[in-house]
């Protein structure tokens, strides 16, 4: 009786399982969203419009550095946490894991804070191409360490499951920088009192964090058990991360040096906007590797192929369409988010949208890489797409300008896709249907001609053209059958997670 009950509770959970993981996603997209439309279309206005071209360049400077540096004073121990410690319910090894991770980042974290703060002015004209600005390297260094820390702390909340509570700490976290980045740029407040404003808010979230986790499993106490583990898993990741950052971020040092920090700040809105498909494949990743991780050390391989072929459908049906309403609706949002000296025109919005694209499916592709623990090819990988993307940089920026960086951007992109997606498909064979695709393209071909005949001239147009737009895809998708009865499925599922009590037949 007791296998019986057992048996039926397990099949009531796998049951459950799509409905938990379309939920998720759902509640980390509103959460992504809501950052990108608070922290990348909200703080726009008040630093382009309030702060010079070159003085919103530092501020981009700064986000790109602590995007790349974070990750390496935390050793990349943030998918370890979530690759080792997802569907672990022990207490116990939870925090010996904790304790011997956080034991390992703060070493490293003291060692970079007193680099950053003796060699502050040559920093600054590496990273700024001049040592005036020797504070904002100091400032970037702490939010560098915080930001390993929260990272660190996001991740174990993830692999309990804790995806709601993340979401609206992360929403509450966007309100509080939107509003002091907002205050402090209408006042006329310099740029260093507006990052520290920003570092603190992040360091009071990270003890907020740490108060979570000791309440759940007891103070994490320095420790060596599972160390060689964790970096033999993580270390080959720090190359990785160095080399993807040099795909995705590396231009902006290459603009600044050949072209200035005003241009760096003009390019780097219009890469906001066409980055914009992050707010698809993020909330996708970010529920799929804890819960593939799980089904993999569960051995349910089979699970493990749907929900690859489920995730890159998902993206591929919401990419495609979005990568073409960004490019047409780029211009109006920069003239009324920014200054005219930042319209550079929707060629460059495409490419860097669909250099987006590609990224994307690099994304969903490389969990197989982690749950193969195969982690020591991933520079391999990734290093051909980052020496194409530094070689045409160099050759394209002083040539052509802002264009070359997004060239060089969407062919390393594209590179690094390929090769992935080959050696993703070799090791679990999920399938993609072309024809799938080629509906999505004629549906993404109709709400372009519908829509490029809009002008918009205001925020409230710019809406009123975007749920229009939404609404043709819907349509055209149903015509032209791209809807299966399993994406129906899908979407009640979603519907499910996102309010739990909801009935749905």
């Amino acid at each position: 009786m007791n296998r019986k009950n057992q048996n039926a509770a397990l099949s009531s959970q796998q049951t459950n399982e799509p409905t938990k993981f379309a939920g998720d996603i759902i509640w980390v997209g509103i959460a992504s969203l809501f950052n990108s439309v608070t922290l990348g279309l909200g703080t726009l206005p008040a630093l382009t419009k309030f702060y010079s071209p070159a003085m919103f360049g530092v501020w981009t400077q700064i986000l790109i550095t602590y995007q790349l540096l974070s990750p390496l004073v935390a050793l990349s121990l943030t998918l370890a946490v979530v690759r080792f410690l997802s569907g672990n319910e022990d207490k116990n090894d939870r925090r010996q894991a904790l304790g011997t991770m956080l034991f390992v980042i703060s070493i490293v974290a003291s060692i970079f804070l007193i680099f950053a703060n003796v060699m502050a002015s040559q920093l600054s004209v590496l990273i700024f191409n001049s040592r005036q600005f020797s504070d904002f390297v100091r400032l970037a260094a702490l939010w560098v360490v915080v930001n390993a820390y929260f990272s660190f702390l996001v991740a174990y909340m993830l692999s309990c499951g804790k995806i709601m509570l993340l979401s609206i700490c992360q929403v509450i976290l966007d309100l509080l920088t939107l509003g002091i980045i907002i205050i402090m740029a209408t006042h006329g407040i310099q740029m260093e009192w507006v990052v520290a404003s920003v570092v603190g808010i992040w360091i009071l979230f990270t003890l907020w964090f740490f108060s979570i986790v000791i309440r759940d499993v007891g103070w994490p106490l320095p420790n060596t058990k599972g160390l060689k583990s964790y970096l033999s898993f993580s270390i080959p990741q720090i190359p990785a991360g160095i080399l993807l950052w040099i795909i995705g971020s590396s231009d902006r040092y290459i603009i600044t040096h050949f072209l200035g920090l005003s241009e760096t700040g003009i390019y780097t809105s219009s890469d906001a906007l066409g980055g914009l498909l992050w707010l698809i494949y993020y909330p996708i990743q970010f529920v799929l590797f804890p819960t593939i991780s799980r089904l993999w050390e569960e051995k349910r391989f089979d699970d493990v192929k749907q929900y690859l072929e489920h995730s890159t459908r998902l993206f591929i049906t919401l990419a495609i369409p979005a990568v073409a309403g960004i490019t047409i609706l780029s211009q109006p949002m920069l003239q009324i988010f920014t200054t005219s000296k930042y319209l550079l025109g929707d060629k460059l919005i495409f490419l860097i949208a669909t250099s987006t694209l590609f990224m994307g499916i690099y994304s969903i592709n490389v969990n197989v890489v982690y749950l193969r623990q195969q982690t020591k090819i991933l520079p391999l990988m990734i290093g051909v797409a980052a020496i194409i993307n530094i070689l045409m940089n160099l050759i394209l920026i002083p040539h052509i300008g802002l264009v070359g960086a997004a060239i060089s951007n969407i062919v390393s992109c594209f590179i690094l896709a390929v090769i992935v997606s080959l050696w993703t498909r070799r090791q679990i064979s999920y399938n993609v249907n072309p024809l799938h695709i080629m509906k999505i393209i004629g549906a993404t071909i109709i709400m372009s001609l519908c829509l490029f005949f809009i002008k918009v001239h205001s925020v409230i147009d710019f809406i009123l053209v975007v749920a229009l737009g939404i609404l043709i895809l819907i349509i055209s998708l149903f015509l032209l059958k791209a809807i299966s009865e399993h994406d129906k499925k899908l979407i009640k599922n979603i519907l499910r997670g996102l309010i739990p009590s909801i009935k749905i037949k």
